[in-house]
């Protein structure tokens, strides 16, 4: 994200509000983080979160302040699960081809045992998946 915003020429400490939340029941420590966005001196207007459970607690969390999912802050998950496309609204997502993924994973894991094995460097690109979850900001 913050090369994003480098080679879009923008300054991604500037625009880029970093909010560690801890993994247990992420919903609910994802929701309860909003408060740390929400009173940012200056508020964004998106919400990038770390995979889409991340992002149904954000989205929660939002619909209980009254803040309008995309009207008022447009929120963004990762991985793509099953349920994306079902919430309300629909959740703009990163997809990753996560099968592949694993299957790669053991495979080059299995490869570390075999004598003489070369290490390899594989890259995947994601693809972004819109939906109803985002939209240009109002200001």
């Amino acid at each position: 994200m913050r090369r994003a915003f480098v080679k879009a020429g923008l300054d991604p400490d500037q625009g880029v509000l970093e909010v560690r939340v801890p993994s247990p029941d992420i919903t609910v420590t994802a929701a309860a983080a909003l408060e740390d966005v929400l009173g940012a001196a200056d508020p964004p207007t998106a919400i990038v979160c770390l995979n889409d459970t991340a992002a149904l607690g954000v989205i929660g969390g939002l619909r209980e302040r009254g803040i309008a999912v995309p009207g008022e802050m447009s929120v963004v998950g990762y991985d793509d699960v099953a349920f994306a496309a079902q919430l309300a609204p629909p959740l703009t997502t990163v997809w990753q081809p996560k099968r592949e993924l694993g299957r790669v994973a053991a495979e080059l894991l299995l490869d570390e045992s075999r004598p003489g094995h070369r290490h390899q460097k594989l890259v995947y690109r994601p693809r972004l998946v819109v939906r109803d979850s985002t939209a240009p900001p109002r200001r």
